[in-house]
């Protein structure tokens, strides 16, 4: 009875995503009904001797067999793609701009904007303006992405900070369908530590793997932060990128993901932005001195004046532009490579950014998209 209701708890949780929930527990009880009635009347049997206790284990590892199959069956068919590669199936090239406001885009009407690359891609392609995230932060967002699926379902969050190997992604369905496969993030939310990783026959992110990444996340902003800002990687994911472009001699369809991590916290825009958009040195000086931690702000322990908050705004401006140009560095190789005809090159965020913006200022909101 045990082997019955935990093989139908398996199927219930793995296959059709049931949680703990109210929905999640219906379903594993109605998967378990059929299989309990089956064992009780297996039991039974061997009990008055109708069955002898080899033919009950017999039973019962036929039985059990055939929901493996099952199993796996439905496994393979959910990740079985319907599709095939042709000649004209295009490149996918899928980049995230961690934390992007879509009101601080050309395209989207902000005024300050130096953000010529999207815009380009925006006036070539789709914009659009009713795209919503989500979940606020890092891990969700792109679980959701990669799975198509609601955080209540994939189940990726601050509970469980991993996605179910059980869950098919958008990397092994292509890969499936004969695409190559390459990831370069530059947040560690988005690794192999998180089991974002599947489906890329290539794929870099930062630092060493850890299963669990909330330390080594912790310890890096510390670092970054605070002791080495020469230590952020912001502008590797594209210059990996174009390495692996350059270098790459497949005749294969490509579908390449990327993370960018500006404009995330801390705002620290490299030179040139920062200078162009702080032009004055005691400006800049000022700028790089603000504390930019949300959680003592939201616990009251420091404070953040209006002219900070101004000086925050146009950091941020300066990470966006520089953004901006990374992604201008992706498409110019996919141009260079001859490659960009035949690509459909998304750009998009994970969540945007509260900068002074009530309730809760200096924290990640969901504002919409962009999906250019």
């Amino acid at each position: 009875l045990d082997l019955f209701c935990f093989g139908a708890l398996h199927v219930a949780e793995f296959r059709w995503g049931a949680g703990w929930d109210a929905r999640g527990i219906g379903i594993k009880a109605l998967a378990c009904l059929p299989c309990g009635v089956i064992g009780l009347i297996v039991w039974r049997m061997a009990r008055v001797r109708m069955l002898s206790r080899l033919a009950a284990g017999v039973v019962i590892g036929a039985a059990l067999g055939i929901l493996g199959a099952v199993m796996i069956a439905q496994q393979g068919s959910a990740r079985r793609p319907a599709l095939t590669v042709t000649e004209r199936t295009p490149n996918i090239v899928l980049i995230v701009v961690d934390t992007l406001r879509a009101d601080r885009l050309g395209c989207y009407g902000y005024a300050k904007a130096h953000t010529p690359n999207i815009d380009r891609i925006a006036r070539r392609g789709l914009l659009f303006d009713r795209a919503f995230t989500t979940s606020s932060w890092t891990l969700p967002a792109h679980a959701s992405l990669f799975t198509g699926l609601y955080p209540s379902s994939h189940g990726a969050h601050w509970e469980h900070l991993y996605l179910a190997p059980t869950l098919p992604t958008l990397a092994e369905y292509l890969r499936a369908l004969g695409y190559e496969t390459a990831g370069f993030s530059e947040n560690s939310w988005v690794s192999p530590a998180t089991g974002m990783t599947r489906g890329f026959d290539t794929y870099w992110a930062p630092g060493p793997l850890l299963r669990n990444p909330r330390p080594r996340y912790l310890w890096e902003t510390i670092r970054v932060q605070y002791f080495r800002p020469s230590l952020r990687v912001e502008g590797e994911a594209a210059k990996r990128f174009v390495d692996w472009v350059e270098r790459r001699d497949s005749e294969r369809p490509a579908f390449v993901f990327l993370n960018f991590m500006a404009p995330h916290t801390p705002y620290r825009p490299p030179a040139p932005w920062l200078e162009q958009f702080l032009p004055d040195p005691k400006d800049r000086e000022e700028a790089l001195h603000i504390n930019q931690n949300a959680t003592k702000y939201l616990r009251g322990e420091i404070t953040i004046n209006q002219r900070e908050w101004a000086l925050l705004n146009t950091l941020y401006d300066g990470e966006v532009a520089y953004a901006d140009n990374l992604v201008g560095q992706v498409y110019a190789s996919l141009e260079r490579r001859g490659m960009l005809e035949n690509t459909l090159l998304i750009v998009t965020s994970d969540h945007g950014e509260n900068i002074g913006d009530q309730p809760h200022p200096l924290t990640q909101t969901p504002p919409r998209g962009p999906y250019p």
